[in-house]
């Protein structure tokens, strides 16, 4: 493996990985704007963290792996 960046990582997956991605991003943004208000007053009150706004993010996919190296 080579990096040619000042920082960087490498993650081995000896038996691979899935991914999972969502496909329709239209609708997830409709949900995200309906709800996003609600999500701050969550976060800020009920949780008691400092989010500012513009900070939340959704993840929309995700790499899945039974094992690592």
């Amino acid at each position: 493996f080579e990096c040619a960046g000042p920082n960087g990582a490498v993650l081995a997956l000896p038996h691979g990985a899935h991914l999972q991605k969502l496909t329709n991003l239209a609708s997830m943004e409709r949900y995200a704007v309906k709800y996003a208000q609600r999500w701050y007053k969550c976060i800020r009150e009920t949780r008691g963290c400092k989010l500012q706004n513009g900070s939340l993010l959704l993840v929309t996919g995700c790499e899945k792996a039974r094992s690592w190296g």
